[in-house]
């Protein structure tokens, strides 16, 4: 298994939303696979913002 997507960030370093970080993560991902996927994910996830970025898609 290869992981699709990795990446550090900090928001000492210029970071300001985990949320909005992990939502483009999301992003890139489905860029990358154009076909219809099934979503498993791990901590904090569960947030409502990211349910809706999913459901919405």
């Amino acid at each position: 298994m290869t992981p699709l997507y990795n990446k550090l960030y900090g928001f000492d370093h210029g970071a300001k939303s985990e949320n909005k970080k992990a939502i483009e993560a999301v992003q890139e991902v489905e860029n990358a696979i154009s076909k219809k996927m099934t979503y498993v994910f791990d901590r904090g996830f569960d947030r409502q913002i990211y349910k809706y970025h999913i459901i919405s898609q």
